[in-house]
């Protein structure tokens, strides 16, 4: 499942910097912070890739706002990234942060 959510999102995001107008929002500290905790997931390095994917959220939230689809997708893979490392916790949290914000 998170797999498949991320390849939606790197195709979102493609479509993003592909679309005029719209790469003036779009940092490439994003991009970099995205494609360093993908790597760093696919590779089950969960704790060196939490801070990338919060790093990745806090940008979308600052760049495209809380309710846009991609910062959505980012929290879903930040919940997925605490689920993996065993805190069932955070996840719930995080879920409950997405259900109230749409």
């Amino acid at each position: 499942m998170a797999l498949r959510n991320t390849r939606w999102l790197i195709v979102a995001l493609l479509c993003l910097a592909l679309w005029p107008g719209t790469t003036h929002g779009q940092s490439s500290a994003l991009l970099d912070a995205f494609n360093r905790y993908k790597e760093l997931n696919a590779l089950g390095r969960y704790e060196e890739a939490l801070p990338f994917a919060e790093q990745a959220l806090k940008l979308s939230e600052q760049e495209f706002g809380p309710d846009h689809p991609i910062t959505a997708d980012l929290l879903d893979n930040l919940a997925g990234l605490y689920l993996d490392q065993g805190m069932p916790g955070c996840q719930q949290g995080v879920s409950v942060t997405v259900s109230m914000g749409r």
